[in-house]
């Protein structure tokens, strides 16, 4: 595995004490799902003295030079992923947890009409989960939500 260093020269950043430092603290272990306030959090943890802006700049920059990528998952919501290959992603709803899914784990039926002098450059899904027991309740809510019925109409005739 490459170096903080190596990977900064390899992505044609210049190797900052900061970037290093950053760096460091996000490739210190592999599949890393991190937001701009985690990170920040890690770097005061570790004695990295950074600033929360900072932060952002050098992770969109790391984004940008593809050593990372971003998964944004709700409005201004974005984590950023040490794991660069083509993979999907469940992003727990309440916990802001997000979970990896094998690149090969979902399968389409097709794509609506390409415009013309576009290609497709990769597809990644981020699918919401909700942490919710097994309760009728529960299930019903869930539904609703996405409008499934989970019964059949009561038809039975009224007496009244």
């Amino acid at each position: 595995m490459l170096r903080p260093y190596e990977i900064l020269l390899k992505a044609g950043l210049r190797p900052t004490r900061q970037r290093l430092d950053l760096a460091g603290l996000i490739f210190g272990a592999s599949g890393r799902h991190l937001t701009a306030k985690e990170l920040y959090q890690f770097a005061r943890e570790s004695d990295v003295s950074v600033s929360l802006a900072t932060v952002y700049n050098a992770l969109n920059q790391f984004a940008d030079a593809s050593i990372i990528k971003r998964i944004p998952v709700d409005r201004g919501l974005v984590y950023f992923d040490t794991d660069i290959n083509a993979h999907h992603h469940f992003y727990v709803d309440g916990e802001d947890r997000i979970i990896d899914i094998g690149s090969d784990a979902i399968s389409f039926g097709g794509f609506h009409e390409i415009p013309d002098g576009y290609v497709i450059s990769g597809v990644e899904i981020v699918i919401r989960l909700q942490r919710c027991g097994q309760t009728s309740k529960c299930i019903a809510s869930v539904a609703e939500e996405m409008s499934i019925e989970t019964d059949p109409p009561d038809e039975k005739p009224s007496d009244i």
